[in-house]
């Protein structure tokens, strides 16, 4: 378990360059980071696999859990509860990266801009996830700028994507309710 750390940059945790890790089966609960990644920030070519593993109350400038530059990242079976930041309430992504994301839950997280995520120029899959009582100024889910591609197959009572150039955003088979955006809902 990863409970009340601070730093920086990626609260609990802060990759290398051309880095790569797996985490499962844990928890980060309480962390913070005055920048970037209030849990885990991963950068410069790393690769990071994320299996089962429960994000809390993480909070920060960009990503309020997770902050991704210039990498990959696949998450699996793991669950988002209440996370801060301006931007990205959940997970903040430039730089050309990649993200999959499967079976996963996003719930109670908040942010000026991307209530779950905050994508530039980068890709990101969501398959058969959750999203609930999120909030954020703009895209009570997602904001993702500079997206070639967008799209949204699943329930979505209340759900938010904004999308513009460059990059791609695909959700599939997932569910919104209950989420919040003054701009950016589906």
């Amino acid at each position: 378990m990863f409970e009340n750390s601070a730093a920086n940059y990626g609260g609990a945790i802060k990759s290398g360059s051309e880095s790569t890790f797996y985490i499962s089966d844990s928890m980060f609960i309480n962390n913070e980071a005055n920048f970037a990644g209030g849990a885990v920030n991963i950068e410069s070519s790393a690769h990071s696999d994320l299996v089962n593993v429960i994000f809390q109350i993480n909070k920060s400038q960009r990503g309020g859990s997770i902050v991704l530059g210039n990498s990959e990242l696949s998450i699996t079976g793991s669950t988002f509860l209440h996370s801060v930041s301006l931007y990205g309430g959940c997970i903040y992504a430039e730089d050309f990266s990649r993200i999959t994301v499967l079976d996963s839950t996003f719930e109670g997280s908040r942010s000026l801009l991307g209530g779950v995520m905050y994508l530039i120029m980068s890709d990101a899959n969501f398959t058969a996830s959750e999203f609930e009582y999120n909030s954020g100024m703009d895209g009570d889910v997602l904001s993702a700028f500079n997206s070639q591609y967008a799209s949204f197959t699943g329930d979505a009572s209340s759900g938010g994507v904004f999308a513009a150039t460059l990059g791609h955003l695909k959700i599939d088979n997932c569910r919104a309710s209950n989420n919040q955006a003054q701009f950016g809902e589906l």
